[in-house]
């Protein structure tokens, strides 16, 4: 009888000693607590640095498809329409020449808003901001854009044939 109280008080002490040692010590929470922080502050500039690269390649490439829908209605429509960069707030026009002041068919791209938060950097069609595709899609001048998102800056490039095509720099 007396060994079974024995191994009766033992597994209590046992179990009393495994609950008070469940936790952590204040030194592994502050040493955890460091890590992570260190591995943060190493992944923040990186990620900051692959959204600005997602960004600007996003908006070249919303800009380059906003020039060639602005081609194909060119052509579709046999008429000339004129595209307008505006650098300071980052809005691309593009209106139909015509007679009459109907803005109704005008089609605005705004690289600057959600989801890009792009700027444009440069617009340069042989010194002017804007150029104009005629009714077959051909281009008044060939030129180029710069998107730029952080430090990434992507260039948009209107060649001759009224083709869009982007590039990155990084």
């Amino acid at each position: 009888m007396h060994a079974l109280i024995h191994t009766r008080r033992s597994t209590l002490g046992h179990n009393a000693r495994r609950r008070a040692a469940v936790g952590f010590s204040l030194v592994e929470v502050v040493l955890v607590v460091s890590i992570i922080a260190v591995l943060a502050a190493i992944a923040m500039p990186r990620y900051a640095r692959a959204a600005a690269g997602y960004r600007a390649e996003a908006a070249a490439r919303a800009v380059a498809e906003h020039l060639k829908l602005v081609r194909a209605r060119a052509i579709a429509g046999s008429r000339a329409w004129t595209i307008t960069f505006r650098t300071s707030d980052g809005v691309v026009t593009a209106t139909p020449t015509a007679t009459s002041a109907d803005t109704s068919d005008d089609l605005v791209l705004r690289a600057a808003a959600e989801p890009w938060k792009a700027s444009l950097d440069k617009a340069d069609f042989l010194g002017e901001a804007r150029f104009s595709f005629d009714g077959f899609g051909a281009p008044s001048v060939p030129g180029t854009v710069d998107v730029v998102a952080g430090s990434i800056r992507s260039t948009v490039t209107i060649d001759l044939l009224g083709n869009a095509h982007w590039s990155t720099q990084r």
